[in-house]
């Protein structure tokens, strides 16, 4: 996994990639496509917080998780709205800082929001952090935050490859990193 790395963003949508197709192919569901977390979907006023999606909660859920934050899965916590703003990343022109930016906030602190401020596992710790199915919602929404800010730095060009490597200031080389996953077949 690419954490504090230039790579963080590339790596993740492909690893949710892979991990897509390899899903669709156990469920033999061909249209199947991960959801992801808007976070403020899921604001509570009364509350002042964010909590987490219907989906991943309730105590007969087998999407429900019992290592994260204690009250989360009972809706009687709520995580601050700030660990959720995305706002000072898409302040960014520059791939550079937008990355960096995503990558603390809205993406690490969200992960330490689940995780009990990062000490307890699964999403809170990095090598387990994909046991908890929140983990690829949350990833899903990362994803969605990037293409959302290259749309709107695109303002109407076609993204592609060749629109990235006229666009997104990073080296040759950057587009040329190899990474290996599993996928579908193993």
């Amino acid at each position: 996994c690419q954490h504090g790395h230039l790579f963080f963003l590339p790596w993740h949508r492909f690893f949710l990639h892979y991990f897509e197709r390899t899903v669709r192919k156990r469920m033999n569901n061909p249209k199947f496509a991960l959801p992801y977390w808007n976070y403020f979907d899921n604001y509570v006023p009364t509350r002042k917080g964010i909590a987490l999606p219907p989906l991943v909660v309730g105590a007969t859920n087998t999407l429900q998780n019992t290592w994260r934050t204690p009250g989360l899965n009972e809706a009687k916590a709520v995580m601050d709205p700030q660990s959720a703003d995305a706002s000072q990343a898409f302040a960014f022109t520059d791939f550079t800082n937008f990355s960096n930016s995503v990558q603390d906030q809205p993406h690490g602190a969200m992960h330490c929001a689940v995780g009990s401020g990062c000490v307890m596992p699964d999403i809170g710790l990095v090598p387990i952090a994909g046991a908890d199915p929140v983990f690829y919602m949350h990833h899903a929404n990362i994803d969605r935050l990037w293409q959302c800010w290259m749309v709107r730095k695109a303002n109407g060009q076609k993204i592609d490859l060749a629109w990235a490597k006229a666009n997104l200031g990073m080296p040759p080389e950057w587009y040329e990193q190899a990474y290996t996953f599993i996928d579908e077949n193993g």
